[in-house]
């Protein structure tokens, strides 16, 4: 634990433009990363058969559902060309897909949430749409490696958050293309836990940072954000009251949209505006009128 002492040696400020409630602290945010999933999957830690095995495992799910998916694509070609007359959005409007890639999305939750991504980067470019596919999870379980830094100061009392974020993203406002990087969603070791509040905030960051708006965020989850350190070492709701709070607080900002699908899981209770899928038949019945609920709310 040397190095960790010697590198710090008091919990590293936040910054309160990102963070908005006063009452959410962060330990240390030292260790977070932000990292294109190209890049993620040449990583030393993700490199060799984890990522041959990631892209097969994405090529055989298309390949399982390339009829349901050319009618998807047909159907999303129909409701591009329905929105284009009657919506006005101005030109520096974003969508932005949040994709939850907690441990518990591992199968076919992740699936689901990947062909939702597809869907939506597909009405977008129809529509000239600035979008972006970000994904958020942590670098390590259990809050390595803060915890430990945290451990090597003698243990302070209330840290606030205990983990390192790991911020994934597959595509940015300057693609303007298809992201053929969506199959590092299911590299072997990328799914572990959850900060959501901080991960929407990140988004939202990102897309005002790109334009001046309205921005819509489509945050997919299947449950509660949970960081096992964060929550063991603070009161128990300490996640789940700031992600209560972030959205409170873009709830009465006019640029931003913030929807929810929730996967197994319903998100009515966080979002005035979302949906609940549990198979892949309801992308056509429930994610495409989302879309569309979402943009003409913008």
């Amino acid at each position: 634990m040397d190095w960790l002492r010697k590198l710090f040696s008091s919990p590293v400020p936040l910054n309160d433009s990102y963070h908005l409630s006063p009452s959410y602290k962060v330990f240390t945010s030292a260790f977070d990363q932000e990292i294109l999933a190209k890049d993620l999957e040449r990583s030393r830690k993700y490199a060799g058969e984890p990522t041959a095995s990631a892209d097969r495992t994405w090529r055989e799910l298309q390949q399982f559902w390339a009829t349901d998916l050319a009618l998807l694509q047909a159907e999303t070609t129909r409701l591009a060309g329905r929105l284009q007359p009657s919506l006005n959005l101005p030109k520096s409007s974003t969508l932005t897909l949040l994709i939850d890639h907690s441990g518990s999305m591992r199968g076919d939750k992740i699936q689901l949430a990947a062909f939702v991504a597809e869907v939506t980067v597909q009405l977008a470019i129809k529509l000239n749409l600035p979008f972006e596919v970000l994904g958020f999870t942590t670098v390590e379980w259990k809050g390595a490696p803060v915890r430990d830094l945290w451990s090597a100061q003698r243990a302070l009392s209330n840290p606030g958050r205990l983990c390192a974020l790991n911020h994934v993203v597959y595509s940015d406002f300057t693609d303007g293309d298809h992201p053929n990087s969506l199959r590092a969603m299911f590299l072997a070791d990328l799914l572990k836990e959850n900060v959501d509040g901080e991960a929407i905030l990140w988004a939202v960051q990102r897309a005002k940072a790109w334009s001046a708006g309205p921005h819509m965020v489509l945050i997919i989850s299947d449950g509660a954000p949970v960081d096992d350190a964060t929550l063991f070492h603070n009161d128990p709701s300490y996640l789940w009251s700031h992600l209560h709070e972030v959205i409170d607080e873009f709830g009465i900002d006019p640029d931003v949209l913030l929807a929810g699908l929730g996967i197994n899981y319903d998100v009515s209770s966080l979002y005035d505006t979302s949906d609940t899928i549990t198979v892949f038949e309801d992308i056509h019945a429930k994610v495409l009128p989302l879309l569309e609920n979402c943009l003409r709310k913008m």
